[in-house]
């Protein structure tokens, strides 16, 4: 994953919101619906790098099918904290591929929209002297997709040319309160960054997926199968505890 932490939280939240059994459940269904393999499409390592928010398989080209797939998709990560596109795009290349990490890891800096940047003196350097909202290069266009999205990004902050990179954490830092407003001191639905390896993500599923068994026959299974992800020995209680933690997480 790349450097950017606030993507690196997304990316972490959505792992466990699309191993959610509401999620998984939806994306069987939509698979059906739209003639995609229960184990979705295999993709090489070479075709991987062409991935983009149009191309997905090529049968697949209908306008009208794919803005109903956009509505599905939406529907389905309406319980997810950020809108941002680029989550409805993974949540795309999970559904056709079901897989997410290979294109995490090949896009490790790709914007997960927990910060958005507006880039005035860009945006409005082609403007043509019209004030048509509809019209892309207006100063009314940017405004009106300002305040289209004004619930997901309340607060935009004026950034002057000359400003530094210090200037502008020392600003944050110091008014952070008048910047978050009345979620100041809310907890952020993003989970924070964490350092564990997917290794142990995998065995933690194995151990979720096999919660039938008994805990002691489970337990010596994952010494068995993981020996080389366990830091201490494993015992029924474990066991137990993280499948209650996982049946939390899951619901």
């Amino acid at each position: 994953m790349g450097k950017n932490k606030s993507n690196k939280k997304v990316i972490n939240t959505f792992r466990d919101f699309l191993r959610t059994d509401s999620f998984q459940k939806t994306a069987r269904e939509l698979r059906v619906k739209y003639g995609i393999l229960p184990s979705g499409i295999s993709i090489s390592d070479k075709e991987l790098p062409e991935i983009n928010q149009q191309t997905f398989p090529i049968n697949f080209g209908s306008g009208d099918l794919y803005r109903e797939l956009n509505r599905d998709i939406e529907n389905l990560i309406s319980g997810f904290p950020i809108k941002h596109w680029a989550v409805v795009f993974l949540s795309k290349v999970y559904i056709f591929y079901n897989d997410i990490e290979r294109f995490v890891h090949l896009k490790p800096d790709f914007d997960y929209g927990v910060i958005e940047i507006f880039n005035l003196a860009e945006d409005l350097s082609t403007y043509d002297g019209g004030f048509d909202p509809d019209n892309g290069n207006s100063p009314m266009a940017l405004l009106k997709e300002v305040v289209n999205r004004g619930d997901e990004y309340p607060i935009a902050i004026g950034v002057h040319k000359d400003a530094t990179k210090r200037d502008l954490i020392d600003f944050i830092s110091k008014n952070w309160k008048r910047i978050a407003g009345e979620r100041s001191g809310e907890e952020s639905r993003l989970l924070q960054v964490r350092t564990r390896r997917e290794g142990s993500r995998e065995m933690t599923d194995f151990i979720y997926r096999n919660r039938h068994m008994s805990r002691k026959k489970l337990a010596n299974l994952v010494c068995e199968m993981f020996p080389e992800k366990l830091t201490r020995s494993i015992d029924a209680g474990s066991i137990g505890k993280i499948i209650s933690i996982e049946k939390k997480r899951r619901k």
